[in-house]
This record gives C-alpha cells, sequence and structure tokens, in this order.
C-alpha cells in the first residue's frame, strides 16, 4: 500500500497509479486545473482505507466516513459515486493480510467493549458470570497469540489478575492486557 502517502499534511501518490484503470478514470474525470476533486477523493480513499490513515480506530464504516468528511474539510453535501466506490474497493485489495487482521482485531475489541459495558456485575447467575470473564480472556489469548498481532504492540501485558464477581470468585484469569489502540 504505497501507492498513496500522507506526510506532513500532504497527500502525494506514486506515478504509478494513474496506471491503474479506476484510478485513471478518477483523474480524467476532474476538469479542474489543480486537479483538486481527484486530490480530495485521493485523500478520501486513503483516510478510509490504508491501515496508516488516522481514522482507522473508527472500526464503523459510516462513523469514519463522517469524521473524515468533518475532519478534512470536504463539503458535507459530498457523497462516494460509483466511480469513486469502484477505486475504494480496488484499494481496499493491496491490504497485507497483517493490516486485515489488525482491522478484525480493532472490530473484535470495541464488540468485547460494547459488551463489557452491558454487564451487569450484580446478577447471581453463576453461567453469566463465568462468561463474562471466559469469553474477554478467550478473545484476548487468540488475539495474542497471533504473532502478527503481537509485533505491532496492540496489546501489553501488565500483570495477572483476579476477576471476581460480587464475593464470589468466578475464575482466575492470567492474562490482563491494556489496550494500544
Amino acid at each position: 500500500m504505497k501507492l498513496l502517502k500522507y506526510e506532513g499534511y500532504n497527500l502525494t501518490f506514486e506515478p504509478e497509479l494513474l496506471t491503474l484503470k479506476v484510478f485513471k478514470q478518477l483523474h480524467s474525470r476532474d476538469r479542474t486545473k489543480d486537479k483538486s476533486r481527484f486530490l480530495q477523493e485521493l485523500g478520501y480513499i486513503y483516510f478510509m482505507e490504508d491501515p496508516r490513515s488516522d481514522y482507522q480506530y473508527i472500526t464503523n464504516p459510516e462513523e469514519r466516513t463522517k469524521a473524515i468528511i468533518k475532519g478534512e474539510g470536504l463539503p458535507k453535501t459530498w457523497k462516494v459515486d460509483a466511480l469513486l466506490q469502484e477505486a475504494i474497493d480496488y484499494y481496499k485489495t493491496f491490504k497485507p493480510t497483517s493490516a486485515l487482521l489488525l482491522e478484525d482485531t480493532r472490530t473484535a475489541v470495541d464488540k468485547l467493549r460494547e459488551q463489557l459495558r452491558d454487564i451487569d456485575l450484580s446478577a447471581k447467575d453463576d453461567t453469566f458470570a463465568r462468561s463474562i470473564c471466559l469469553t474477554p480472556i478467550s478473545i484476548i489469548k487468540t488475539v495474542v497469540n497471533t504473532s502478527i498481532i503481537q509485533s505491532t504492540y496492540l496489546f501489553t501485558p501488565i500483570s495477572t489478575y483476579v476477576f471476581r464477581v460480587s464475593k464470589m470468585q468466578v475464575q482466575r484469569c492470567t492474562y490482563h492486557y491494556k489496550i494500544n489502540i
């Protein structure tokens, strides 16, 4: 994914980008002298899909779109048309497996956070209490045991802890991780 680069608040693209049919069509349809629309569209593609984008922490695509439009100064009425969507879909195909795995991990962590916020710690049901501890820990173990994620420093080990619900000890959880997203 080296076709687009964002450094120092400037988006640049490699010349070979224009050899790809869909990007050539985006470039050709922009009739402005400075190709400002084309650059806006490339910026949207970069911020929406590139793993290096500052907006990748937003896992919901609709929310990410709104944040990009607001944060990058695009017109509020700006919409993705069919050609731009085709370019986005094509650009996605260049993502390496490690980026896809990181994206999936971010989504899993967001869902896990949502689940943890909905927990009723005063519940007396033993089965429910066990699932509170087992489900998040099994997800974290799976993520941590993946060497690609370990190399991205997504999780940092802190300590061992004991998870308790009420006065009843549910299960000893041996992993406690700080999430560095």
